[in-house]
């Protein structure tokens, strides 16, 4: 006699997300509209960039039992999140008619772009559309790459930690199925958009249309970046500094301190600067890529995201920009503090609820790359 599995119906699979400063999980109801156990737990530094190895392998592990047992988390299902730590995330361009089939041509490609075999990689990849370079056709390639003993190691770690990994997420994906679970509307969804997630240590630019992707960056700008600009401005250690700099903004307007609020955005604006410039270079990008089929809004999420920023980069991107609100249509016993920063964990628990990125159906454009 087969065992009913509720926890399949009644619940998501747990949504996580292991940045630079911590773990995110988060489990929604079947239908996400309901928020069923959230929780996080900081982690000590990654050395050397790997967020699933070191000492952080025992303190992930300890986090998620911790976790697991101050909440109400159901079942051992989990959806973990691989960011440009764990992955190579490319925009390639194949010919357009050509004796080799597409995974061929994308593998091909990739192969001189990895810093591993080939053969050690496992590959995926998202046909956007047509562009055209001069005078010749291509097809827009979006690729993402790991190295599958990394993808082993990933699968190893969590199921010490008594969860079964059901899938390995990408995180432009939960980005888009957050966005298509916040954005109702057929017109929003259709719409161009520029999403920006500003994490601790990186900045994943998306642009996605109709609920697939059509152009991914990671930026090396993060809120570790805002944190040394104030440390090193007003002379501080940095814990003291990315204290400050939080404290300030998580205070109501009314009650903030308007000196120590302007030295903040005097230390920080040569990153805001950055970042912004960076964000213009891939509108541009896009603009050339896709033309007639220009950007609508910008979403802002992740830590990072606030609405005085959100209202600087429309200001400069000449764009509407909100601040993304991925609780919106999920009810919560308690409204969740730092909302826009658990996007990426939203979109994770969503995964079986909405299909993945589906390819682009666009015109051949114009390129000068």
């Amino acid at each position: 006699m087969a065992i009913w599995d509720w926890t399949r119906r009644s619940w998501s699979p747990i949504g996580i997300e292991v940045g630079s400063s911590g773990v995110r999980m988060l489990q929604l109801s079947h239908d996400g509209t309901r928020l069923h156990a959230i929780g996080r737990r900081e982690l000590p530094p990654a050395c050397d960039g790997d967020l699933f190895s070191g000492d952080r392998q025992t303190a992930l592990i300890d986090a998620i039992d911790s976790l697991r047992a101050q909440s109400a988390f159901r079942g051992r299902r989990a959806v973990v999140v691989l960011n440009d730590r764990q992955l190579l995330v490319q925009n390639l361009r194949v010919p357009r008619v050509s004796e080799l089939s597409l995974p061929d041509l994308v593998e091909r490609e990739l192969a001189e772009r990895l810093p591993y075999p080939i053969g050690q990689a496992e590959v995926r990849h998202v046909t956007v559309g047509e562009v055209r370079q001069g005078d010749r056709l291509y097809r827009e390639v979006i690729v993402f790459a790991a190295r599958s003993k990394t993808l082993h190691h990933i699968v190893t770690l969590f199921d010490k930690a008594g969860l079964q990994v059901c899938a390995m997420d990408v995180e432009p994906a939960a980005l888009i199925r957050s966005f298509l679970h916040e954005y109702r509307r057929d017109e929003d969804r259709a719409s161009r958009t520029l999403m920006v997630h500003i994490g601790t240590a990186r900045t994943v630019v998306l642009v996605c249309g109709d609920g697939h992707p059509l152009l991914i960056k990671y930026l090396q700008i993060g809120g570790r970046q805002f944190d040394q600009a104030v440390a090193e401005h007003l002379d501080m250690e940095l814990r003291a500094a990315a204290s400050l700099r939080r404290h300030q903004g998580d205070r109501r307007a009314s009650r903030r301190d308007p000196d120590v609020l302007r030295s903040v955005r005097e230390a920080t604006r040569p990153v805001v600067e950055r970042l912004i410039s960076e964000l213009a270079m891939c509108c541009r990008y896009y603009s050339v890529t896709f033309r007639g089929s220009p950007l609508s809004r910008v979403l802002l999420g992740g830590g990072e995201a606030d609405a005085d920023l959100a209202r600087l980069i429309s200001q400069r991107l000449n764009l509407a920009a909100d601040v993304a609100q991925p609780f919106r249509h999920i009810r919560a016993v308690t409204p969740v503090e730092d909302a826009p920063a658990w996007d990426v964990a939203v979109g994770a628990a969503l995964r079986e609820r909405y299909a993945s990125p589906k390819p682009a159906a666009t015109q051949p454009a114009e390129s000068r790359t």
